[in-house]
């Protein structure tokens, strides 16, 4: 069995078994009424879900949920960072309708090159015929949030529709990544790379004082030795994100610990070293995003047309996050992160989006609440895992000095 009660529960079952049906009766009257909010946010769920052998196999690898628009640019970067940081082994790649660029080159060469199994998707592998043909999502992705208010009804629409394709490409992603046996899968944008290294951890492994240990298969390591010990949000497991800022460093900070045949300044993992702190970053930062492993997840959990929400695809089990600006201290105890990176203008604002703005650019280009360096080493770990040829071929000619 892949999932059990909880201890109370089972009790319950044991020994009084009608109050157990008046509770599961009650469980299903929360998760589809008006009190469900309730239930969500308190957490409360009947099932406690089990590690499966393959979550915790040592060998273990990541899928990944990529939804991609006009990022040719840090394309190359992100999926050679995750192949060998993350041990991403299988992705699903879609690609939004307004892009200009087509990522074919990219996808093949890691294809051909990597045991990286690629799967690219079109509009109709993983959308409603109903939305194919209205171009109209349902009424909830049209409710504006508190940063929306100053579009118009026709931005707004189309900002509606994003956020609908979204969350139809994860559902399906969940799902097809079920089918093919992966385990954990993680949705995440190309402006985000998923790291051990953590800025505001008390004891942090990546300074350049310190020895440089390769990172491969640390993720992998952290997230089973948190579902071992804390296996209360298994198997939903929030991961924060720290944003970066586009604070310029010197060429002397930006070349550190990079190899010679590669450009630091072409790679956003090595360009941007000034993060926010949490007191100061925007709403939007303070939602997380979650690594799912979907080898205990019943097919019937996978079978809806949208999740929930992409920070939160499932309500009943993935856990309610507090809002970290109002609990900093949060942050401390994260042993996994996503650093987020804003990027220069150019690539920020390229991107045909009225979201995208120099205002709000500037509110997050501007953050410097200190400089950091764990990720560093990723670049020349690669380096000597694949071989500097083969490392070079990989990401391109837009890296190389």
């Amino acid at each position: 069995m892949s999932y059990g009660l909880h201890y109370p529960l089972w009790l319950l079952h044991k020994r009084f078994p009608f109050i157990f049906l008046i509770l599961i009766a009650f469980h299903a009257f929360l998760s589809t009424s008006f009190l469900a909010k309730l239930s969500r946010d308190y957490h409360l769920h009947l099932f406690r879900y089990e590690p499966t052998p393959q979550a915790l196999d040592p060998n273990a690898s990541f899928s990944a949920c990529l939804l991609v628009k006009d990022d040719n640019a840090i394309l190359s970067e992100w999926i050679a960072y995750h192949y060998h940081v993350l041990r991403l082994r299988r992705l699903i790649v879609a690609v939004d309708p307004t892009s200009t660029d087509s990522p074919g080159e990219i996808l093949e060469r890691y294809s051909r090159l990597t045991d990286l199994e690629i799967i690219q998707w079109k509009d109709e592998d993983y959308l409603s015929p109903d939305f194919l043909r209205k171009h109209q999502p349902v009424e909830p992705f049209l409710r504006r949030g508190s940063a929306d208010t100053y579009l118009s009804p026709e931005k707004m629409r189309q900002v509606a529709n994003h956020r609908y394709r979204q969350s139809a490409f994860f559902a399906a992603c969940l799902k097809e990544m079920k089918v093919r046996g992966s385990s954990y899968v993680i949705h995440i944008d190309t402006d985000e790379f998923v790291t051990t290294e953590n800025p505001f951890a008390e004891t942090r492994e990546g300074d350049l004082h310190q020895d440089s240990a390769s990172t491969e298969d640390s993720v992998l390591m952290k997230v089973q030795k948190h579902i071992q010990e804390n296996n209360h949000d298994y198997p939903c497991y929030s991961v924060f994100r720290v944003p970066y800022g586009s604070i310029e460093s010197t060429e002397g900070q930006v070349n550190a610990m990079v190899p010679r045949n590669f450009d630091a300044q072409q790679f956003e993992t090595l360009r941007w070293r000034h993060h926010s702190s949490p007191e100061k970053m925007m709403l939007i930062e303070h939602y997380p995003k979650v690594i799912v492993d979907v080898s205990v997840l019943p097919a019937e959990r996978l079978s809806r047309e949208t999740v929930s929400s992409i920070h939160r695809p499932f309500w009943d089990i993935c856990e309610h996050i507090q809002q970290p600006a109002e609990h900093p201290e949060l942050y401390r105890d994260q042993a996994i992160v996503i650093n987020h990176y804003v990027g220069s203008w150019e690539r920020y604002g390229s991107k045909n989006d009225d979201r995208r703005n120099q205002m709000t650019y500037e509110s997050r280009a501007t953050a410097n609440e200190g400089a950091y360096d764990g990720i560093r080493p990723w670049l020349q770990d690669f380096t000597d895992a694949m071989g500097v040829a083969r490392a070079t071929a990989l990401l391109g000619s837009q890296y190389q000095r």
